[in-house]
């Protein structure tokens, strides 16, 4: 039987290699999926960090505001010059003070005194024309401002009321309210009247305290605040070195709104796969969810060590395969020779045993030469003692003796009787 272990191993051998690959395939799905989890946290982490800074420098410009209360056009956009430079996502940073409704013609004046020449007012009507702006309790004009690119510092922007839309004032009343910054949705920054280049993107807003402490309670907080320090943000550059690594490592990226999926960045390096990492962050207030999906080139390049290890694995299970063969080969013919030598002993011991059964069944059958006496014929046993030939053949022979009486005897001892008369 043991010549059937040979398919039974080959097929033990072949199990344990499949087992193998299937934990080592299995082992480099859980690290592509722990690695994109790892590499979304990081980027997460990246933005917030980045935009926690960008706000720092909104909070300092506002503060440039607050004490430095005559401060020209000129002066702003030189005092907002570094957060350019620093933050590669910033399109836009506004001033945008809060002005009483009853106050609007003394704000327009001192704006103009200012150096803002033919500042106004203004709003857009419905095909998108400035028209003067409608008496409200509070106007959000666009006072300042400093842009990226220095020729749409001339955009005819500035007196804009940003209180003419309820959707541009939401992230600025819940700014207004928590004392902190807060984000806008998604939306696509227009950055030029001639211009096609309207990147996607989001508003983060300030709010701007008298002595720019953040009152501890609501109330206060309505009525002290003087205005709002915001930021445009172009999300693509915010992120432009992200992505580019994205690219090169065959990460696929989607970025977009929960509320508002629509507006959406997508950045495709490749052909999607099954593995994918979904996470959420909150964005000053927005919850942004943030999708990495591995490519097929990314999850090639991280299954090489099994096509490196697999040929490996199979030298290396065929080697020892040999070996095993060989030494059972050799433990098989050992084993034949080893049945043949005793097959060998075992009819030897069956001659000995019959030699032995026949020996012992003549061991009580007499034979050879018995010295008996002439006279009393008695016989002399191997010890040298004469025994009377009935005791001898009893001991050495399995004869039954019986006494009886020759008829010599009888008529010699007993003529009387007549023993043979008969005969």
């Amino acid at each position: 039987s043991h010549r059937f272990q040979h398919p039974l191993i080959v097929f033990g051998f072949a199990v344990l290699l499949l087992i193998s690959i299937y934990f080592v395939n299995e082992d480099r799905k859980r690290k592509i999926n722990t690695e994109i989890n790892q590499r979304n946290a990081a980027f997460i982490q990246q933005i917030n960090e980045t935009l926690r800074f960008s706000v720092e420098n909104l909070q300092s410009a506002s503060n440039v505001i607050v004490y430095f209360k005559n401060i020209t056009i000129e002066q702003f956009q030189g005092i907002t010059t570094r957060n350019f430079d620093s933050d590669p996502g910033l399109l836009i940073i506004e001033w945008q003070p809060i002005v009483k409704g009853d106050l609007k013609e003394q704000f327009i004046r001192k704006a103009r005194l200012g150096g803002l020449t033919n500042f106004r007012l203004w709003e857009p009507d419905k095909s998108g024309n400035p028209i003067p702006v409608s008496f409200r309790d509070e106007h959000v004009p666009v006072y300042f401002m400093r842009s990226r690119n220095i020729a749409n510092d001339q955009l005819d922007t500035l007196g804009l009321d940003l209180a003419w839309s309820k959707e541009r004032m939401e992230s600025k009343w819940q700014a207004r309210g928590a004392g902190r910054a807060r984000s806008s949705e998604f939306f696509n920054v227009v950055t030029g009247p001639n211009s096609d280049y309207a990147p996607l993107g989001f508003a983060i807003t300030l709010p701007v305290y008298n002595q720019g402490l953040v009152p501890s309670n609501r109330l206060d907080r309505q009525k002290d605040i003087i205005g709002y320090m915001a930021g445009v943000y172009s999300l693509e550059d915010l992120i432009k070195n992200e992505i580019k690594d994205f690219a090169e490592q065959g990460l696929n990226i989607d970025i977009h709104d929960e509320r508002n999926d629509e507006h959406r960045l997508s950045i495709q390096s490749g052909i999607e796969s099954q593995y994918t990492s979904k996470m959420g962050f909150d964005l000053y207030g927005i919850k942004i969810n943030v999708c990495l999906n591995a490519t097929k080139e990314f999850i090639a390049r991280q299954f090489e060590l099994i096509w490196i290890a697999l040929p490996l694995s199979m030298a290396v299970f065929g080697i020892v395969t040999f070996i095993l063969f060989r030494r059972i080969e050799l433990k098989n013919h050992q084993l034949d020779n080893a049945q043949t030598d005793l097959k060998a002993v075992n009819s030897q011991l069956e001659e000995s045993v019959l030699d032995l059964k026949k020996a012992l069944a003549d061991v009580k059958t007499l034979s050879g030469l018995l010295p008996i006496c002439s006279h009393c014929k008695k016989v002399r046993d191997d010890q040298g003692y004469w025994n009377s030939i009935e005791s001898y053949l009893d001991e050495h022979s399995d004869a039954k003796l019986s006494h009886g009486i020759c008829q010599d005897c009888a008529t010699k001892y007993y003529p009387d009787f007549g023993i043979y008369d008969e005969e």
